[in-house]
């Protein structure tokens, strides 16, 4: 049986290729990366999906706020958020989903 997976997106949000070919497999990481980074409305299907920290990225920004964002956004497409850090150091916000569970199937199609 042929096992299918998710397209690939390198760290620029554009497809992986290998030898010309499109490449498919475990994409839960880019799931949540697309949640965290997307707006709100960046969906069509679900435009309440998404916690915006494309634009608190370049900026000072408060660590409690970014959070609830976050777990919220997660939540609603059935992940639970374990573990998150959040650097605010040098002016510059960095966020890392160190563990997410997903705890249901309500996965919605980012599509």
């Amino acid at each position: 049986m042929i096992k299918h997976g998710d397209i690939l997106l390198n760290d620029d949000f554009e497809m992986v290729t290998k030898d010309g070919d499109i490449s498919t497999g475990d994409a839960q990481t880019q799931h949540i990366a697309s949640i965290v980074y997307s707006e709100k409305g960046n969906f069509r299907k679900h435009p309440t999906l998404g916690a915006g920290m494309s634009l608190e990225i370049d900026g000072v920004a408060d660590s409690r706020r970014l959070s609830n964002k976050v777990s919220s956004s997660l939540n609603a497409d059935g992940w639970q958020l374990k573990e998150l850090n959040i650097n605010t150091d040098n002016g510059t916000t960095d966020i890392t989903v160190v563990d997410a569970v997903k705890t249901t199937d309500n996965t919605k199609s980012l599509l």
